[in-house]
């Protein structure tokens, strides 16, 4: 729960209070989103994960939790949910994949104005506070993110904020590393 409180801290922080929408990429039975949905009433949260056990039990756990009006399990590869683009206020992710492809796949899904929030390793930044050794500032700001900062609670999280669409025409294959 530690973990999920953490979250909560930091989409409430730079998201602000009132009815928040959360995707929750790569959410197996559902860390951490099922546990933020327990513990914050006003986040509407979707779990996605390829594996279909792992879903059932997410959606299994969303109805033993009375948590159906607020919690949807959805099995499926985040590339073929093109019906949820842009619906989110924010992006979670504990253990989904490199940056680049974490950043490519989540920014098709987060409306300007949010964020995407994700679990990191603690590593050096430079002086304002950037890692650029995992996250690509030319490839981000490409898919119409903003800068990234780091917060250090209990755990470590990079939080990087959605400022407009993605520019048209982009492709995984193109974000590389600086």
């Amino acid at each position: 729960l530690e973990m999920a409180s953490n979250y909560i801290d930091v989409v409430r922080g730079h998201l602000g209070s009132g009815n928040l929408s959360i995707l929750d990429l790569g959410s197996g039975v559902g860390i951490p989103g099922l546990l933020m949905a327990l513990l914050d009433d006003a986040l509407f949260v979707t779990l996605v994960d390829g594996m279909a056990k792992r879903s059932a039990l997410a959606s299994r756990y969303s109805i033993e939790f009375a948590l159906a009006d607020r919690l949807i399990a959805r099995n499926g590869r985040a590339e073929e949910l093109g019906d949820v683009l842009g619906r989110f206020d924010c992006v979670v992710a504990r253990c989904f994949g490199a940056p680049p492809i974490l950043a490519e796949i989540a920014s098709g899904f987060i409306r300007p104005g949010g964020i995407l929030l994700a679990s990191e390793p603690p590593t050096p930044t430079d002086a304002q506070g950037v890692d650029n050794t995992r996250w690509s500032l030319a490839g981000l700001s490409k898919l119409g993110f903003g800068v990234p900062t780091f917060v250090h609670l209990d755990f470590h999280f990079v939080v990087i904020p959605k400022l407009q669409d993605r520019v048209r025409g982009r492709a995984f294959r193109n974000i590389v590393k600086n």
